[in-house]
């Protein structure tokens, strides 16, 4: 009896072994997280030194650095690759059925985030006091709607490729002129700042892959090295996983070192955070995963259960294409989507799908228009909601990016767009939260448009896929002698 026990114990504590050697990593990440989050709380009231405080977030700098480094390669291999060895009419499934989506999943966010708004109704008369002690700084033009429609579309065609791995287009106005306190004359410049130009490179690497498809066995060569190249990315991502509980940890504990008072701003502002993390809340776990329920007939618990990493990695990052990596490697080898898909959707999802940032534009410009004594009709509501859905898609996929699109919403609204200042102290939690919202979309996204387009995959005859074949067969069809 002593050794059939002696037997189980030993089957039991093996199973544990392998389930935390199976599970390390995971196990590290959210480990991280409670451990970031105590540190913080502990050194807020130590007096750290700025150099102390630097030394904390080192760390997390050095992992932000990783993830920004990857963000490039991955995205040109993985979209080329994915288009050459998919015949131009399954490409085009493909994008229909992901723009289809995008564009649904957005605007149901929208709708959500203003549906709160009319029915929780945040803002009141102490949060107009605030604004107006706590904004500071002088009215100035602001780009137009239609500044940001050319922009968009500029950013779509680059002049110059290189330069746009580190800059983007954007048009500002310079005062040229003061004739009173009410009438400035200003001057166009269409310039650049510093935020890579996803969209210019996701449109070049589209092109770039459908004539690699087009040319046939010409391209056979150029198409294998960009699956190689890819296949170096992932496992430099790998790697770069192993790192990642120190550097999140890092992130946590210095950005809750570095918060001021945020009980106080969290009391203020209490209406309209509670407003933008329920509708945050009801998409992320009601709307999208009753979607993906209804298309695919899956389980979403799997399904959040396999995006942990990636989850845990955009509340520490913040942002869509440094949180991309750790998105293409859960849903590649978690979820088992179809490298194909996922390197077709995921690089243009975390650039126009961004369902988090939509519904925060949402609701803010609706909660400062309601500060600033703007009736809610009917008007009001139609345009929030079409320049927040457009916002959102120009929205760079970086830390804080949302609060620079929303002066787009403001001003169609007549919002000053200093009064964005007064959501400052609570701003880095919920960009946090609608990033992970964001990512989750994309990866949501990718599952639904694998399983709508599997069957016709499984049936495509195009390009040889590259990424179902040993290196060794590559190097022999490319090169037999």
């Amino acid at each position: 009896m002593s050794v059939s026990i002696d037997n189980v114990q030993v089957v039991m504590l093996n199973n544990i072994y392998l389930y935390f050697k199976k599970n390390s990593l995971l196990i590290l990440t959210i480990s991280s997280v409670i451990v970031g989050a105590i540190l913080g709380i502990g050194l807020k009231y130590a007096s750290l030194s700025e150099q102390s405080k630097i030394l904390l977030v080192f760390p997390g700098d050095l992992f932000m650095n990783m993830l920004k480094m990857l963000v490039l390669p991955l995205i040109a291999s993985s979209l080329i690759t994915a288009v050459a060895q998919t015949n131009p009419k399954m490409t085009g499934i493909i994008g229909i059925r992901s723009m289809i989506y995008y564009i649904v999943t957005t605007f149901l966010a929208v709708f959500t985030g203003i549906f709160l708004v009319m029915a929780i109704r945040p803002g009141s008369v102490e949060d107009r006091i605030n604004i107006n002690k706590e904004t500071t700084g002088t009215n100035k033009k602001e780009g137009s709607i239609l500044d940001s429609v050319l922009d968009l579309l500029r950013n779509l065609v680059p002049e110059n490729l290189i330069r746009s791995t580190f800059q983007t287009q954007k048009t500002s106005y310079a005062e040229i002129a003061r004739v009173n306190s009410s009438e400035i004359k200003y001057r166009r410049i269409i310039g650049y700042e510093d935020n890579m130009n996803t969209l210019g490179i996701i449109m070049f690497s589209l092109f770039f892959g459908a004539i690699l498809c087009a040319l046939g066995d010409k391209s056979r060569a150029m198409i294998a090295l960009f699956s190689v190249l890819n296949d170096v990315i992932m496992k430099f991502v790998i790697l770069m996983m192993w790192y990642s509980p120190l550097g999140i940890m890092c992130l946590i504990a210095s950005k809750i070192v570095e918060t001021d008072n945020l009980g106080k701003a969290a009391k203020d502002l209490g209406s309209y955070m509670l407003t933008v993390i329920m509708g945050l809340f009801i998409h992320l776990f009601i709307s999208l995963p009753l979607i993906y329920f209804v298309l695919t007939k899956k389980n979403p618990l799997i399904f959040m259960k396999a995006m942990l990493p990636a989850i845990i990695t955009a509340l520490a990052t913040a942002s869509s294409s440094a949180t991309l990596p750790f998105t293409f490697q859960c849903t590649e080898e978690n979820l088992h989507i179809d490298k194909r898909i996922t390197r077709f959707v995921l690089p243009i999802g975390a650039t126009v799908n961004m369902d988090g940032t939509a519904l925060y534009e949402a609701v803010a410009a609706l909660f400062l228009a309601r500060l600033n004594g703007i009736t809610l009709g009917f008007d009001t509501i139609l345009i929030v909601s079409l320049t927040a859905t457009f916002a959102s898609i120009g929205a760079a996929s970086i830390p804080g990016a949302g609060l620079i699109t929303m002066i787009m919403v403001l001003n169609s609204i007549n919002v000053p767009a200093k009064d964005i200042a007064v959501l400052l102290p609570v701003d880095w939690l919920l960009d946090r939260l609608r990033t992970t919202v964001n990512i989750l979309g994309d990866a949501y996204g990718a599952c639904i448009v694998d399983h709508l387009c599997r069957k016709t995959l499984d049936n495509t005859v195009g390009q040889p896929d590259v990424y179902a074949e040993p290196l060794e067969e590559k190097v022999e069809w490319v090169n037999p002698n």
